[in-house]
């Protein structure tokens, strides 16, 4: 995936090298986690078909995790060359949109600047990278003890890539990825079972626990047409070229992706180099989430990125605003070594599926695949049938 929201932004191992500059909060901050901060992510491109946005949010503390409520209504812009502005779209939840005439190019400078409706006013630091080199080869290889479960392992497919780092240290990389597999249902109920109202046409799960005086029953829906599930990293995978200088980068692990089922599946792999104050924001990212927990836990420290407020400066804003050079590649994985071993799957529910059974011919009805970051009836480009 593209760098879509710095706390959500993804990949399977965290193999962090390079000479890495310890703290990157331009503030001396006295860090209350019981307060509320800004959060402000976004990451623009220089691939044009990649759709792009910037996140604002605020964080609120809600016992051991946050809860994020979206910003909308505010004024955002970015400045190119302290000249240029371009004005973003309030979408929805939080997220404003690039213009379309706004392009992304190396060595050019990008200012975040945004108003909020009640009248704080924002500003980030310059921000540029330089171009990243084409990703040469990727492949797959099966390994039988691939991901840990609660007792042994579930077989993967490791993902590996090779690629040419340019001459000049100063290179860094992050590689991202998001999964396309062919879903069948597109509704579990909980207690209860799936209806669609006749007239508006909208379905939805209906308890009926009390009723039939049974608790934890599921029922699962099949799909109304075509649907796929998407998967992306959890983690973030980033390497400095502090020592690869020039030289070839083999062998770099991508992905661990599960044997969900024996169908192929489609693989997005995206390789994007950053800003060296953008990577050192990212180290102490993972520092302080994936060394602690995961990227939902609450960090031991303020996440503070290149974000100010200009009226206060010692306002303490987390996220970052980054622009990065991207090059995507597309992997089809067939999964026919996993079939001719007839190794286990482990499915997309976490459990067997449970088909509701009946003697009514209205029943049980289809569910719809709702469009949306997790599933699409869209096929994806370059899915194999």
């Amino acid at each position: 995936m593209q760098l879509s929201g710095i706390v959500r932004f993804l990949a399977t191992a965290i193999m962090l090298s390079g000479s890495i500059i310890a703290c990157v909060e331009p503030y001396d901050l006295d860090y209350d986690q019981t307060k509320r901060i800004l959060i402000v992510d976004g990451v623009l491109s220089d691939n044009p078909n990649s759709p792009q946005t910037i996140s604002i949010r605020e964080s609120i503390p809600n016992g051991s995790r946050n809860f994020y409520l979206p910003i909308s209504g505010a004024t955002v812009e970015v400045i190119v060359d302290n000249s240029e502005r371009f004005r973003f779209k309030d979408i929805e939840k939080g997220n404003y949109l690039k213009p379309f005439d706004l392009i992304i190019e190396e060595k050019r400078q990008y200012r975040l600047e945004f108003k909020l409706a009640d009248g704080r006013s924002y500003v980030s630091e310059n921000e540029s990278f330089t171009a990243t080199s084409l990703i040469d080869r990727i492949y797959t290889q099966l390994e039988l003890e691939g991901i840990p479960k609660a007792s042994g392992y579930s077989p993967a497919h490791y993902v590996y890539l090779d690629t040419q780092d340019k001459p000049g240290k100063g290179n860094n990389y992050v590689w991202s990825w998001k999964l396309f597999e062919k879903q069948n249902i597109c509704q579990s109920c909980i207690n209860g079972r799936f209806f669609v109202d006749r007239r508006t046409g909208v379905g939805a799960c209906r308890d009926e626990s009390a009723a039939i005086q049974i608790n934890d029953f599921f029922y699962d829906y099949q799909c109304e047409g075509d649907c796929w599930q998407l998967f992306y990293n959890e983690r973030i995978n980033a390497m400095s070229d502090t020592y690869v200088d020039g030289n070839p980068i083999l062998g770099r692990l991508i992905a661990k992706i599960p044997v969900y089922q024996y169908n192929g599946a489609l693989l997005e792999v995206k390789q994007q180099s950053v800003s060296p104050s953008a990577f050192r924001y990212l180290k102490l990212l993972t520092e302080q989430s994936q060394n602690n927990g995961g990227l939902a836990d609450t960090p031991p420290a303020a996440l503070i990125g290149n974000v100010r407020d200009v009226n206060n400066p010692t306002e303490a804003v987390g996220g970052y605003f980054m622009v990065a050079s991207e090059r995507t590649t597309m992997l089809w994985i067939d999964r026919r070594d996993a079939v001719n071993q007839n190794l286990p799957t482990i499915g997309f529910l976490g459990r067997p599926i449970s088909l509701e059974v009946t003697n009514d011919p209205s029943r049980p009805p289809l569910a719809p695949c709702t469009d949306g970051r997790f599933r699409t009836p869209n096929k994806p480009n370059g899915w194999i049938n």
